[in-house]
């Protein structure tokens, strides 16, 4: 039944320049501006997913929220920062972080042994993205042992790389030493 987790999916990807891989969401035709609707469709709602099967969150829900990211330590300073904004309502919760950079197979893995432990029917698993994967995406909607939340970074790199957080054309090059 977890199988469906593991099973590898072929991608068009790419490397950034800090030499993960992501998305070339340019060949799986993908624009900016739909990964920013989508972005936007997403924190919108701030759905739960599976609420109908296990429930509303209750205030002895244990919240476990898994970072996928693929953002420098810098940015991911400010991005946990804007993201606690929208987990303000579960402040009263008992809550556990995981981080998946943007390793798919190790995002596989963590739901795989997610949906092995016991009462996992009772948390609350948030995933907080700073970068759109439809692949990331997918598996997290595919989560039916427990509720979902997703959340978006709404100004990541991969949807502003022109202006910050991305490289602008007015910005110092980023190997500047002070003195210069």
């Amino acid at each position: 039944i977890l199988h469906k987790f593991l099973t590898y999916k072929p991608k068009n990807v790419t490397k950034f320049a800090n030499g993960t891989l992501g998305n070339n969401t340019e060949l799986r035709g993908l624009t900016i501006p739909d990964i920013l609707r989508s972005i936007h469709r997403y924190n919108s709602a701030q759905a739960i997913n599976n609420e109908d099967i296990f429930g509303p969150v209750q205030n002895d829900t244990l919240i476990i929220v898994i970072q996928v990211s693929s953002a420098s330590f810098e940015i991911k300073k400010l991005l946990y920062i804007c993201q606690f904004r929208f987990l303000t309502r579960f402040l009263n919760h008992r809550t556990l972080f995981f981080q998946i950079h943007t390793r798919i197979v190790y995002l596989r893995h963590l739901i795989v042994s997610l949906a092995q432990a016991k009462d996992i029917e009772t948390t609350l698993l948030v995933f907080s993205h700073d970068f759109y994967d439809t692949e990331a995406n997918d598996l997290v909607q595919a989560v039916d042992f427990a509720r979902t939340l997703q959340i978006f970074y709404p100004y990541s790199i991969q949807t502003h790389p022109d202006i910050f957080p991305g490289q602008a054309k007015g910005d110092c090059p980023r190997d500047i030493n002070y003195q210069q």
